[in-house]
C-alpha cells in the first residue's frame, strides 16, 4: 500500500493518505524498508515537509528499538533522512513534530551509549552542523533546545584531521538518500569558520547564535579549539584593516570573543 500512495504529492488528501499509511507501518523493518525500498519510480525523500518529518520520526523510533541489528548503510541512509527533515521547510504548524524529532535524534545511540551521529556511519558533520544553525521559525521548548545542542557539539567534537570515509552524498532532495562515494570529511578549520560566522555582529541576537553561544559555555573542549583557531587567525595575520567588520575575524569582534571566552 505504501508503494501505490502518491509519495512525490503535494495535495492535501494525499499528504493526508501518505501519513496514515506511514502510521499504520509497523515498527522495525516495516519502517526500515522503506529507505531500501522506496515508492516505484519515486525519490526515497517525500517531498512534502509533513510526510518528511513523519517519516523521519518514524525511522528514528525504530532505530531506537533495535539499532544494533540494523546494517550500517540502513542506519546512515536513516539519519541522513532525518536532516533533510530538519533543512525542510516546516511551518508553524509542524513545530511540535520538529522539537520532537530533535529530542529523538539526541537520544540515537548505539549499545553503550555511543552517539549515532558520530562514526563512519553518520552522515557529513557539515551537513549536520548546517542542520543545527538552521533557523528554526519558532520557539522549539527547552528539551529540543538542548537536543540541537547536543547535536551541534556531536557535528563539531571531536575535532580531528580529515579522513576517507565512505559517506552519503546530498542528492536533489537536499541530501536526502544519494549515492554513497569516497568523500572527505570537513576538517577543523572549515568547520570552526562556519561556526564563528553565527558569531559576527550580522548574527547577533539570531536564534544559531545563542545556541553556539550556549554550546561555548558548556563545552571546555569546544571553547578551548576556538581559542586555538582564533589565536592561529592572528597569527596567520588575518587580523587586519582589511577584515570585514560583520566577519568573527575582525579585531573588535575577536577581542570580545576572546573576553567572553
Amino acid at each position: 500500500g505504501l508503494a501505490r500512495m502518491r509519495w512525490a504529492s503535494n495535495r492535501r488528501d494525499a499528504v493526508a493518505e501518505a501519513c496514515a499509511k506511514l502510521d499504520a507501518l509497523p515498527h522495525g523493518n516495516g519502517v526500515l524498508s522503506v529507505l531500501a525500498c522506496p515508492p516505484q519510480g519515486l525519490s526515497r525523500c517525500p517531498s512534502h515537509p509533513a510526510v518528511l518529518l513523519r517519516l523521519a520520526d518514524s525511522i528514528l523510533r525504530a532505530l531506537a528499538a533495535d539499532i544494533a541489528h540494523v546494517e550500517s548503510e540502513t542506519c546512515s541512509r536513516a539519519l541522513s533522512l532525518v536532516l533533510a527533515a530538519f533543512r525542510s521547510a516546516a511551518v508553524p504548524s509542524q513545530q511540535e513534530e520538529l522539537a520532537k524529532l530533535w529530542e529523538a535524534a539526541a537520544k540515537a545511540r548505539f549499545p553503550g551509549g555511543a552517539s549515532a551521529w558520530r562514526g563512519q556511519h553518520a552522515p557529513r558533520r557539515d551537513l549536520l552542523l548546517e542542520a543545527c544553525l538552521r533557523p528554526q521559525g519558532a520557539v522549539l521548548g527547552k528539551a529540543a533546545t538542548e537536543a540541537r545542542q547536543e547535536l551541534l557539539l556531536s557535528a563539531m567534537l571531536p575535532l580531528e584531521h580529515p579522513s576517507e570515509v565512505a559517506l552519503p552524498v546530498p542528492g536533489s532532495s537536499e541530501g536526502c538518500m544519494g549515492e554513497r562515494e569516497l568523500q572527505k570529511q570537513p576538517g577543523p578549520v572549515a568547520l570552526l569558520d562556519r561556526l564563528l560566522r553565527e558569531l559576527s555582529p550580522a548574527s547577533k541576537g539570531s536564534d544559531a547564535s545563542e545556541l553556539v553561544r550556549k554550546a561555548l559555555t558548556q563545552s571546555r573542549e569546544l571553547q578551548e579549539a576556538v581559542l586555538a583557531h582564533l589565536a592561529a587567525a592572528k597569527f596567520r595575520n588575518s587580523l587586519d584593516k582589511r577584515s570585514r567588520h560583520d566577519s568573527p575575524y575582525s579585531p573588535s569582534v575577536w577581542l570580545q570573543l576572546m573576553k567572553e571566552l
